[in-house]
């Protein structure tokens, strides 16, 4: 019964056939190309991800070993200092008001090694007097800052 209504409409049916499945093909075969396409660019993105990954840790795994040599060598540093100091004791007192002393302010951002510079310590305490030790652990304490900037600069 079906057949006999679609006898006289054989070829449309047929040329609409061919042209879905001539969609169909087409369709799968566009398809399957981009999908290889993204594996492709998501195994790349994934191998770039690892390299860089690999290559962040060892940036990182240098910057701890550039802050510990610098802690231990400002660490040294202050040993030695104040063993010469205990081996010379001085008399000579600076004036904290002395504009030799004086260093410009920093952005709250920077935070010294020890925690706070020498002379800060003494003008929180209320004393107005600095020693040359405190301002030689001052001038310690950034030379080594600024060598540890240095060297992170250089390892990135």
């Amino acid at each position: 019964m079906w057949l006999a209504l679609l006898k006289p409409y054989w070829k449309q049916l047929a040329i609409a056939a061919l042209a879905l499945g001539a969609y169909l093909y087409g369709y799968y075969n566009g398809y399957s190309n981009e999908k290889a396409k993204c594996e492709a660019f998501k195994a790349e993105v994934t191998a770039t991800a690892k390299v860089q990954a690999q290559k962040n840790a060892e940036t990182v795994l240098k910057q701890q070993k550039i802050t510990e040599s610098t802690k231990q060598g400002y660490e040294d540093a202050i040993a030695n200092l104040k063993s010469y100091y205990a081996k010379h004791p001085t008399t000579r007192w600076v004036s904290k008001s002395c504009s030799a002393n004086h260093v410009s302010e920093v952005p709250g951002t920077a935070k010294s090694a020890d925690g706070q510079a020498s002379s800060d310590q003494v003008s929180a305490s209320g004393s107005d007097a600095v020693t040359p030790e405190m301002c030689a652990a001052d001038v310690l304490q950034l030379l080594y800052l600024q060598k540890w900037v240095r060297e992170q600069v250089e390892a990135n």
